[in-house]
């Protein structure tokens, strides 16, 4: 909302994407087949980060610090059983790794 504001007010002066400009990053996310070398990659824009310090759900202990949460954030998930990978080049339901 804060960046909205501001934005807002920059455009008034016909000044535009200070926020993009300053605070945007760009990441990279993969799916990766562990059956055969087929990859997907996308690029993501971001603002933001969410990196979680408690996770009440998976009753995980939480974060003790960023370094930890980022840690956490950038390890790769598996991809597996209904939550299995649709590999293009395979042409079936694989299991996968998927990070950023």
């Amino acid at each position: 909302m804060l960046f909205d504001a501001i934005e807002k007010s920059f455009e008034m002066n016909d000044i535009y994407g200070v926020i993009n400009d300053l605070y945007m990053g760009v990441g990279s996310g993969y799916v990766k087949c562990t059956e055969c070398p087929y990859q997907s990659k996308t690029e993501n824009k971001f603002c933001d980060l969410n990196l979680p310090v408690k996770n009440e759900f998976e009753k995980t202990p939480p974060n003790e610090s960023i370094e930890q949460a980022l840690f956490g954030y950038l390890s790769p998930t598996t991809l597996e059983g209904d939550n299995a990978y649709q590999c293009s080049s395979c042409d079936k339901k694989v299991t996968a790794k998927k990070g950023e």
